[in-house]
């Protein structure tokens, strides 16, 4: 008895150990093109997906904008999930987006599933016209062996408006 014991107790430990997020990732899908214009309000739409294939669960997902864009509103979109997410979130009026599993369970997203998450913002009138990044981290439940952390940034355009007023090739060219 003590022999069947023993070997559950080494099976359940090794299934935990190797537990990660290591292939898990955020993608971009809007705005597109991803740009915004100084003073105006965007909502950024991220993909995000859980690629570990050992079951630990993602429990925290972060975006983090630049100084001089400011939250105004977040939502999340599990539609596609096996199990309705649970998260808790904060962050408007700052410049960090933090959804947070407000259960405490394993986590809200599990291995190899995924939803979008959405996050309204505003770009200061006076932000500088350039490129800006969005750094997003994500979180796993923190069972068995690292990596239990994602984080990578993407990029985006603070950029004017383009010019409608040129409607004909003609138009076009003589601006050249």
């Amino acid at each position: 008895m003590k022999t069947l014991f023993l070997a559950c107790l080494v099976f359940s430990a090794s299934a935990l150990a190797d537990r990660s997020i290591e292939d898990s990732s955020v993608e971009l899908l809007e705005p597109h093109p991803a740009r915004l214009a100084p003073g105006e309000t965007a909502t950024f739409s991220f993909l995000v997906l859980n690629g570990s294939q050992d079951e630990e669960w993602i429990r925290e997902v972060r975006f983090r904008f630049e100084a001089g864009m400011t939250i105004t509103a977040m939502a999340w979109n599990e539609s596609q999930a096996s199990f309705p997410w649970e998260f808790s979130s904060s962050g408007t009026g700052d410049t960090e987006a933090i959804f947070s599993d407000s259960n405490g369970g394993y986590g809200e997203i599990m291995g190899g599933e995924g939803g979008e998450f959405l996050v309204e913002v505003r770009a200061d009138a006076g932000l500088s016209v350039g490129p800006s990044q969005i750094l997003w981290t994500l979180e796993g439940d923190g069972f068995g062996n690292a990596p239990h952390q994602a984080s990578g940034e993407l990029t985006f355009s603070i950029a004017p408006e383009p010019d409608s007023e040129a409607s004909s090739w003609s138009e076009i060219k003589a601006a050249w």
